[in-house]
């Protein structure tokens, strides 16, 4: 199961979702041809290139990513649960005691990284509007050597948007470390479960160690949605600003 699950979420992000992305790139682009020039006369060409370019790159990228980890997640998650409900439901019990206890920490960072990450994006969209900004009107700005003040503005947006990216990866760190370090405990919950039900006679030894394992191998996929919460809001917003446009 483990095997089908994620070969077959692979060939799906490879092909079926690269061929999703091309038609909505295409789509936008039929959407930004038919609009009244109104519409770019309010708009920051920044702001399009950001949406046509970066936005969809980071939701395909982000979804390549994600889409078979969760799916993989889920698979494990549920396959152990019953194999372990089948031969001790207390076992069981035990294993998933801790999980829900870190879900308010991964909930508190995912708030975190959704403010951090509006203010990166809106950063991104202010230095690509810089960036061409600078190369569009580089002639005109060498013939009357206003260059170094065009530079400089450059400057000043590509360091803010060093400082507000090195912020969004860090914001969630202190809680993802809080919400790991208890997942980490649930081996400890199981392991002293386990005893008490080994020295009363309730389980085998055999049993015993491969409960821990399963334990443990559950544990693992959980504690890697916590490195990929930055990945989510990012996925978030960016989905949103897409559908802004074609709104």
């Amino acid at each position: 199961v483990y095997y089908f699950v994620t070969s077959r979420t692979y060939v799906f992000t490879c092909t079926g979702f690269g061929r999703i992305i091309r038609r909505a790139r295409l789509n936008m682009g039929e959407r930004l041809r038919e609009l009244p020039m109104g519409f770019y006369n309010n708009r920051d060409v920044g702001d399009l290139s950001t949406v046509l370019l970066r936005d969809y790159r980071t939701v395909e990228n982000n979804v390549t990513e994600l889409l078979p980890m969760v799916a993989t997640i889920l698979a494990r998650f549920t396959l152990g649960l019953i194999v372990m409900g089948i031969f001790n439901w207390q076992m069981m019990l035990a294993t998933v005691l801790v999980i829900p206890l870190c879900i308010p920490f991964a909930w508190i960072s995912y708030r975190s990284l959704g403010h951090r990450n509006i203010e990166l994006l809106q950063s991104q969209q202010e230095n690509t509007s810089r960036i061409l900004e600078y190369i569009g009107g580089i002639q005109t700005l060498k013939a009357f050597n206003q260059g170094n003040s065009m530079y400089q503005r450059l400057k000043k947006s590509c360091e803010e948007l060093r400082r507000l990216s090195i912020n969004a990866e860090t914001a969630g760190a202190p809680l993802g470390v809080v919400g790991r370090a208890i997942l980490n405990c649930g081996g400890a919950v199981v392991l002293y479960a386990g005893a008490g039900l080994l020295a009363a006679g309730n389980i085998s030894p055999w049993y015993f160690v491969v409960f821990l394992m399963i334990a443990m191998s559950l544990y693992d996929p959980v504690m890697n949605l916590f490195y990929y919460l930055v990945n989510i809001t990012r996925l978030n917003h960016c989905a949103e600003r897409i559908k802004t446009v074609m709104n």
